[in-house]
């Protein structure tokens, strides 16, 4: 029938539910509160009342209800309440596409979808899934499966409802569907500061409804139905493949878990272009390696994103590897992939018609349980014998001349069971075509690679490990938590000044109300005692004992704060160099830093510094120096204000220049740095320094500019260019003619001049392990060597020979330097080279990450040197093991810019230390989420808490480990984002030798190592295990 008269009752329950819904307007934005939950329950409530009291369908009343359920649960910003609501929508949709299809009542026939009826289906079947493809990188595992089914839920009440002969029903659908697609885009896809989400939830609210009025109007206004149901569940049925299908395809690429930053990994496909360009979307979480022979000595190499390779090194990798392959889904012991290699720029960058040009295609790999012999934790992919036949056989990669960047790819499925015994060809395609169609392809295969990416750099010949598959297990954060942002400055953090008071220590920092009461009621505060409460936030944390900062000992007995290509603003092979960055890094806190000189043709009197071989910029040398003049200058008299003495500064100089240009580096240096230039001993003649005695000590040096000059070696491999690499057709053919020169040239020479100049330093790249095993060099310099090594030519070594390491550290210099691969400017780990005496651990400082934070815990409030362990400078071992137990209080003044309701702090907390075989050692523990108001669960009783941004914890969290003086804690505030990447808000670290007993404030720095204006409230508790 149709309503004709509402009754009174019935005008009432409609007129009070709309009445509900505009008053929500009002309060739609508030924090949660019971008053705001009853306002938006009571709308969809009393529009189920007003069903029921028309004589409506129970499934339509049902429906109604099971969405005011929902409503209760979504007004309560937590993730319990988010599923459970998600429940009751879910719930709710069922009902209503049952309404749709098997209503007794008289609703208008079931229609055929055509015309504006199919558009309005093919719409949303394009929404639908893109919502679906969107989302699944940017949510949590325990959220997907949910989410999916869900998706395919409202999918299929819109389509039932399409076939309806009723506009209000479809209409009533169509903006359910909005709603919903708004509210996953505002929860999940928007930055949280955005100014669009203002408005967006309004639009979810008058969206979600309208939609519901006009589903409920609809239906008790024409109530006739013909029962299509067979029909309905086919279309239905096909619709949940397709949309299995799409979700199959975004789950594969999911986070990685591996010991390679996964934000690293992702950026640089992001930097590259390749995403979205080439691949959508990338979160790798399983690692595909491919090895190569390296150079012209063969060295095996591992492929990640940026590697170099000369067209002689693009050869077939000799081995294949994957990493926590156990981790991966649909993935037994029988399993199969298939790889392909592809070029994303054929035939030329700039037209790159031909992308996705094929040059290998083969399948039947499957685990062998061999570990590589280039990464042990990886296992080796393999062919059975008789099985391998490559579809396409490997084409090296090798770009036209002028064809400008060529990226290539790598990819790896899992390949279909059809596959196993038949070739490729069973399925259309043809071995002569060499042009890779992804979209045909996945039709082929009946769904998209499990991951396909590719190297992301600007060079011409590169490839890339893959990472394809998403973890069965819950995935951590270790990865996430090693992030950084660009070092500016106003950056104090990385080399031990955060220490320092500076503006927002001694002006900024507050206490909160719920904080000071804490320490009131543990008795470290008499209640309303603001002078204790202003002292006990200046104490710092943590401060070095007396003989860690003692200068009485020989420079080799020092960890030094230390820096790698200072010159760099950002990127190690597109980055600008800027003699500004000079300043920065030693107004943090380096004392070591690095100067890559090089001939300069526009000027032969005056040399440049750049990283050679790539797109880096230049700045003049003599710029350089007067930076560096001026900062020296102006720290030395900022420091009585401090009351330390600055530590010497070293100039790790690489000279590129020949012999005019090294005549001229001297000339520069003397005449810029003057007689703060250490040119000759510092000992007067006589002493026993030059009889060959007792080295130099540190304080000899004062506050003095120092340089290390290289030593070459007979016969020197040259490494110069190993971690640069070109971009251009004529930078490529400069770089192969330069390594033919060195090849062919006798070894490099150091003119006398500037040798003169290294009176405490001589840089030498080892050839063998006679500097380790002997203590000396062959052909080396007698005294005052130090071993330059990257971090991968030294981990070679420590597995076995740990000890003699250590033991020539105790008396000479080692440098070791991030690996070429590095490009992005991320880090090594200082603390394993640290824990074998390595003095001169040089950091990339363009980014404040984990590594970078953790030099400031060990250089925090000392000049850049710190004294090695007693176990570090003799044979004498101190390790034991020990137990911390830290009391977290609280936080205040969290920074956080995005909308305050999301905020849900916590502390996650990771000790560090090297394992006994040089290992590092890695264990965290973290809060709970801090909530500002109860969930729904707990409303009875609720009573007002410290806000979002001034947390309180009151937990403990409890460590075992092994001590040797060289363990830290890195402590970051973080947000509980709702199945979201949880962003790091706050970090600090510390060095638990130089922690104080007792409570004490924490500064916090922000992701730039700047100051902020947020302290933590911590009590550290160190005691001998039993």
């Amino acid at each position: 029938m149709r309503i004709e008269v509402l009754s009174t009752l019935s005008s009432g329950l409609l007129a009070a539910s709309i009445g509900n819904a505009v008053l929500y307007l009002a309060v739609v934005r508030s924090p949660p509160s019971r008053w705001r939950m009853a306002v938006k329950t009571m709308s969809t409530a009393l529009l189920s009342a007003f069903a029921t009291a028309q004589g409506g369908p129970s499934l339509l009343a049902g429906a109604l209800a099971l969405g005011s359920l929902g409503d209760a649960f979504l007004a309560w910003d937590d993730e319990t309440s988010f599923l459970y609501g998600l429940a009751s929508f879910l719930a709710a949709h069922i009902l209503y596409a049952a309404l749709f299809v098997t209503s007794p009542h008289d609703l208008p026939p079931l229609q055929t979808i055509t015309g504006w009826r199919a558009a309005v289906a093919g719409g949303l079947s394009l929404l639908v899934p893109a919502m679906i493809a969107l989302l699944m990188p940017r949510i949590g595992r325990e959220l997907r499966p949910p989410v999916v089914v869900y998706s395919v839920a409202i999918f299929v009440m819109a389509m039932t409802a399409l076939m309806l002969d009723s506009s209000q029903v479809i209409l009533g659908a169509v903006m359910f569907c909005s709603s919903d697609s708004i509210l996953a885009a505002d929860r999940f896809l928007v930055p949280r500061n955005s100014s669009f989400r203002r408005w967006m939830q309004y639009a979810v609210w008058i969206l979600y409804y309208a939609g519901q009025l006009y589903i409920a109007l609809g239906v008790l206004s024409t109530q006739t139905l013909i029962n299509n149901y067979c029909s309905i569940v086919a279309m239905r049925q096909s619709s949940v493949l397709s949309l299995l299908v799409v979700f199959l395809g975004v789950l594969a690429d999911d986070h990685m878990a591996s010991s390679v930053s996964t934000l690293e990994f992702k950026n640089r496909f992001v930097e590259s272009g390749i995403v979205p360009e080439v691949i959508a979307a990338l979160d790798p979480s399983v690692s595909f390696y491919a090895s190569y022979k390296a150079g012209d000595d063969g060295h095996d190499e591992l492929l990640v994103p940026g590697s170099t390779l000369t067209a002689a090194e693009a050869a077939m990798p000799f081995e294949f590897s994957v990493e926590n392959l156990n981790n991966a889904t649909n993935v037994t012991i029988q399993t199969r992939f298939l790889i392909y290699l592809l070029d994303a720029d054929a035939p030329d960058r700039s037209n790159p018609t031909a992308r996705n040009q094929r040059h290998y295609l083969a399948g039947n790999y499957t685990r062998s349980g061999v570990n590589s012999t280039v990464l042990s934790s990886a296992q080796v992919l393999t062919v059975p014998n008789g099985q391998f036949r490559p579809f396409t056989p490997f084409i090296p990669p090798n770009p036209a001349p002028n064809t400008g960047v060529h990226r290539y790819i790598y990819a790896l499925y899992i390949q279909p069971a059809r596959f196993n015994s038949a070739g490729f060809e069973t399925s259309g395609m043809e071995a002569n075509i060499q042009n890779w169609n992804q979209t045909s392809t996945q039709a082929l295969l009946r769904h998209p690679p499990i991951m396909s990416e590719s190297a992301p750099s600007k060079l011409s010949s590169r490839m890339a490990r893959l990472n394809p598959f998403k973890s069965k297990s819950k995935r951590g954060d270790d990865d996430e938590d090693d992030q950084g942002e660009a070092i500016d400055i106003d950056s104090v953090g990385g080399g031990g000044h955060s220490a320092l008071p500076a503006d927002i220590a001694r002006h900024h920092l507050r206490v909160s109300d719920a904080l000071q009461a804490f320490l009131s009621r543990e008795g470290a505060l008499k209640e309303g005692d603001s002078e204790a409460l202003g002292k006990l936030l200046e104490t710092p944390v943590a401060v070095p004992p007396g003989h860690v900062t003692d200068r009485s000992h020989p420079l080799s007995e020092y960890f030094i704060s230390s820096s790698h290509n200072t010159y760099l603003m950002a990127h190690q092979l597109y980055g600008a160099s800027s003699a500004a960055a000079y300043e920065t890094t030693l107004k943090a806190g380096a004392r070591c830093i690095e100067i890559d000189a090089w001939d300069n043709p526009d000027d032969r009197s005056e040399p440049k510094v750049t990283h050679g071989y790539t797109l880096v910029s230049n700045v003049p040398f003599r710029a350089v120096c007067e930076t560096v003049r001026d900062a020296v200058d102006r720290e030395i008299a900022e420091a009585s204000e401090h009351g330390y003495v600055p530590g010497p500064v070293l100039i790790s100089l690489e000279n590129h220049c020949d012999r005019e240009g090294q005549l001229r580096l001297v000339q520069i240096m003397k005449e810029v740095w003057g007689d703060r230039l250490v040119s000759e001993p510092v000992r007067r003649q006589g002493h026993k320094e030059q009889d060959g005695g007792s080295p130099v000590r540190l304080e000899d040096l004062g506050s003095k500019i120092a340089v290390i000059v290289e030593y070459h070696l007979p016969d020197e491999v040259d490494s110069s260019t190993s971690d640069s690499s070109s971009d251009s057709e004529d930078e490529r053919e400069a770089r192969k003619e330069y390594k033919a020169k060195k090849k062919a040239a006798p070894p490099p020479i150091i003119i006398p001049e500037l040798a003169e100049l290294g009176v405490y330093a001589q840089s030498v790249k080892p050839r063998d392990s006679s500097w380790y095993i002997d203590g000396k060099i062959k052909d080396g310099p007698a005294e005052n060597h130090l071993i330059n090594v990257s971090e991968t030519g030294l981990a070679s070594h420590m597995a076995e020979h740990r000890a003699e390491i250590a033991r020539h550290n105790a008396r000479h210099l080692m440098r070791v330097y991030p690996k070429g691969t590095r490009i992005s400017s991320k880090n090594l780990s200082p603390v394993p080279f640290w824990a074998i005496g390595a003095q001169i651990c040089a950091l990339n400082w363009q980014t404040f990450g984990a590594s970078m934070q953790l030099n400031e815990a060990m250089f925090a409030g000392t000049s850049g040197y710190v004294l090695k362990p007693a176990s570090l400078r003799s044979d004498v071992s101190n390790r034991r093991r020990r137990i911390l137990k830290l009391r977290v209080a609280g936080a205040t003044d969290v920074p956080y810019k995005g909308d305050l309701d999301d905020l849900k702090p916590y502390l996650t907390c990771t000790l560090l230390h090297a394992g006994s075989n040089g290992e590092l050692v890695k264990i965290k523990k973290k809060t709970g989420a801090y909530h500002a108001r109860k969930t729904l669960a707990h409303l009875l009783g609720d009573k007002e808490r410290s806000p979002q941004t001034d947390p309180v914890w009151d937990e403990t969290l409890e460590w075992e480990f092994e001590d040797d003086d060289l363990v830290f804690l890195r402590m970051l505030i973080k947000s509980d984002e709702s199945f979201q990447t949880n962003p790091i808000l706050a970090v600090a670290a510390v060095r638990l030798l130089y922690v104080q007993p007792g409570w004490r404030f924490v500064r916090m720095l922000d992701l730039k190592g700047r100051e902020t204006a947020c302290s933590l409230l911590v009590k550290f508790d160190i005691e001998d295990s039993p």
